[in-house]
């Protein structure tokens, strides 16, 4: 279910004015104050995407919903997230011999 309260909170939050907000997501702002009331039946994903791109957060966020990874996939998720710490242990062990080659010529 969106979350109409959470996006509400958040324009309020950004010190932004709903008419520049509206007009950034390319709606008007009776658009914005019927949607924020809930009187929009069916948002288009358009708008619902703009409305996230425009905070910079998923759309995950903009919804009242909990993803639960199943527990068959729990050992793989916890792989993949070990893989991805030890991928950026690998970009930093790069750039620092990087800057230690950079270092060497300068005073070698």
């Amino acid at each position: 279910m969106l979350r109409y309260d959470k996006i509400d909170r958040m324009i309020a939050e950004s010190r932004v004015y709903r008419k520049t907000f509206a007009s950034s997501i390319g709606v008007t702002e009776q658009w914005l104050i019927k949607f924020l009331r809930g009187e929009i039946a069916n948002p288009s994903s358009n708008k619902i995407e703009a409305i996230a791109d425009y905070f910079g957060v998923p759309l995950d966020h903009l919804f009242d919903r909990k993803v639960q990874i199943r527990e068959e996939l729990q050992p793989l998720s916890e792989h993949n997230l070990e893989i991805c710490c030890l991928n950026n242990l690998i970009k930093e062990k790069e750039r620092t011999i990087d800057i230690l080659l950079k270092l060497r010529r300068r005073h070698g």
